[in-house]
């Protein structure tokens, strides 16, 4: 602040007045290369960790076996293993709940499980067994920001209520079940 008001008070032909300003100079363009390069390495290690949790995302949806089941029911069970699958990989539910902007990795990470749960609903639709008027990739992106959401705030939801927080070592699982239960049967044609 003392330098900017010096540097507006020399005048420009001054040795000192140059110097200052020359200084200020230094010191701004080194600030926004330290910012720069601070920003460049965390965004590069999202990117990096966001594409190794979506390639392992992606291998846990492969190597589910789904039963012959309608599409609701392999949907059921497709929202369960990634309930599960986000439940054992914390970090990337932090990496999910943080909102990357586009192109900042995270919307990657969300890309094969949003995938995978389109196709079913899509099929749904085509068999008559999922309602019409839904979009699926809304419907799967909303049962997946339902089960972030909560697994990002496990511990609130606990505390939220002293009958949630009783039966804590179960709450998960019955939060899972009820999450579930609350997609298929909003998509439902049923």
């Amino acid at each position: 602040m003392i330098e900017h008001y010096e540097l507006s008070r020399r005048p420009a032909t001054s040795l000192l007045g140059a110097a200052l300003r020359a200084r200020a100079s230094n010191r701004s363009r080194d600030a926004r290369a330290s910012t720069s390069n601070c920003c460049s390495t965390t965004t590069t290690r999202s990117a990096a960790f966001s594409r190794q949790s979506s390639g392992e995302l992606e291998t846990a949806l492969t190597s589910l076996s789904l039963p012959a089941g309608g599409p609701l029911e392999r949907l059921r069970l497709t929202l369960q293993a990634q309930f599960e699958f986000l439940a054992r990989h914390p970090q990337m539910v932090a990496l999910l709940g943080q909102g990357s902007r586009p192109g900042g990795g995270g919307g990657a990470a969300f890309a094969p499980a949003i995938n995978r749960l389109v196709v079913l609903l899509a099929e749904g639709q085509g068999l008559g067994q999922v309602r019409d008027d839904l979009d699926p990739h809304l419907a799967a992106a909303q049962a997946l920001i339902l089960m972030v959401g909560y697994l990002s705030l496990e511990a609130v939801v606990a505390a939220s209520a002293r009958p949630l927080g009783a039966d804590e070592p179960a709450l998960r699982e019955r939060w899972r079940e009820a999450a579930v239960e609350l997609v298929v049967g909003g998509v439902s044609a049923r």
